[in-house]
């Protein structure tokens, strides 16, 4: 599994970048997704461009991209989540497998 990341490299511009970290360890109550899709929103493109509409402040190497969706791959101890699970991944949310298929057709 490679660490990879999609950052800002440059204003209106962003990278995927090999990261040169070793893949964490998921903490309590954590886990490590196996990340299958991206999405940029609007919030990202604000972001990446240094918009003063965002209210978060932009810097370089920051990663991007708010949604998301993958598998489980290593849960962390006390984690709700098993190894396998699907996922979708939103600000703030996740949704396990079952509540995803209320978002996206799993057919």
């Amino acid at each position: 599994m490679a660490n990879q990341a999609w950052q800002l490299t440059a204003p209106g511009a962003i990278t995927l970048n090999d990261l040169e970290t070793p893949i964490p360890k998921p903490g309590s109550y954590q886990a490590l997704v196996r990340i299958h899709a991206v999405a940029l929103n609007p919030g990202d493109n604000l972001l990446a461009n240094f918009s003063d509409k965002y209210p978060v402040k932009a810097k370089l190497g920051q990663i991007l991209a708010t949604d998301g969706a993958g598998v489980i791959e290593e849960p962390g101890p006390h984690s709700i989540w098993k190894k396998g699970d699907r996922v979708v991944i939103h600000p703030s949310k996740w949704y396990s497998k079952q509540k995803a298929r209320a978002l996206v057709s799993t057919t």
